[in-house]
């Protein structure tokens, strides 16, 4: 009777690779829920927008109250795009660290590896030049800006994004164009004349620039309505850059925002050398498994050389 010896036994991963999984599929099962929801946002708002203007119904009711038809089309577009790119690319490298670690993937964990180290090289060096280049970046920043104003701003009653977007910062910042309100003199598509009483006069800078109460869209009229006539420094921010009262309050917080980013790398290269060495793990027990197990002969024929 013929007798099959037993598969010589092999040890399995040790206490550090088990470790090492544990924590990549916990760490990439939370950035694929994250990316999952990004996702979803992002085809919610491409596909149906209209149910996301159920919850911005109060603010776009107060733009109707001021005499403003809002459109939020190209803003859902536009960030739409943003949250399904991002979101599919951080769906796919957490899947791959997930299921690579948990299924003991070696293709997926190397793929999962370079990826995340690409990501960490390119953070380090987008660092770097943000702190060594910043007048470089300020010189090329604020043209741009500047740039946006005089081709898109359209004053107190426009509804298109840039304007939109340059509205808020005056209102919430406190602020009066890049560098000051004379920036807002080359918008080439703001009317900047104004009836009253049965005059005709040219506004030195929008209502949005002068001291208001309230929260943007929902303004208060200023106690000074002539502020966008004849603005100086106590009815108004016309004096202000926004890019300066921006800076302050990113310097405000900078700490914070230094300390997260150091978080997030540290917990990149966390997963970086977790990958790396369940990758060795595995493909050293790979080898003793191919060492220890006894191969069958192959029979090529009869005769025997």
């Amino acid at each position: 009777m013929k007798t099959v010896s037993p598969r010589p036994k092999t040890r399995g991963l040790n206490r550090k690779s088990n470790c090492a999984r544990v924590w990549l599929v916990l760490l990439n099962s939370l950035f694929s829920v994250i990316g999952f929801l990004m996702l979803g946002l992002g085809c919610i708002l491409k596909y149906n927008s209209d149910l996301l203007n159920h919850y911005l119904e109060p603010m776009l009711e107060a733009f109707r109250e001021n005499g403003y038809e809002v459109s939020l089309t190209d803003l859902y577009e536009a960030v739409s795009v943003i949250l399904i790119g991002l979101g599919s690319a951080i769906l796919t490298v957490g899947s791959l660290g997930c299921c690579g670690a948990c299924c003991k993937l070696k293709s997926f964990i190397i793929t999962y590896t370079v990826i995340v180290l690409a990501v960490t090289i390119a953070e380090i060096v987008c660092a770097v030049l943000l702190f060594t280049m910043r007048k470089e970046m300020e010189s090329t920043l604020q043209p741009m800006l500047q740039a946006s104003i005089r081709n898109s701003y359209t004053g107190d009653a426009g509804v298109d994004v840039t304007t939109l977007g340059f509205n808020f910062l005056f209102t919430e910042w406190d602020c009066c164009g890049v560098h000051n309100y004379t920036d807002l003199h080359l918008a080439t598509k703001w009317d900047r004349s104004v009836m009253l009483y049965g005059f005709q006069f040219t506004m030195a800078i929008p209502l949005m620039c002068c001291k208001l109460d309230g929260t943007f869209p929902n303004m208060v009229i200023p106690k000074d309505a002539l502020c966008a006539l004849y603005p100086h420094s106590s009815n108004s921010n016309y004096h202000k850059g926004c890019y300066a009262e921006v800076e302050k309050s990113i310097n405000k917080y900078q700490y914070i925002i230094i300390g997260s980013g150091i978080g997030v790398l540290v917990l990149e290269i966390g997963s970086i050398i977790a990958s790396i060495y369940l990758f060795k793990e595995l493909l050293f027990l790979k080898r003793k498994l191919l060492a220890v197990t006894p191969r069958t002969p192959r029979v090529w024929g009869v005769l025997n050389f």
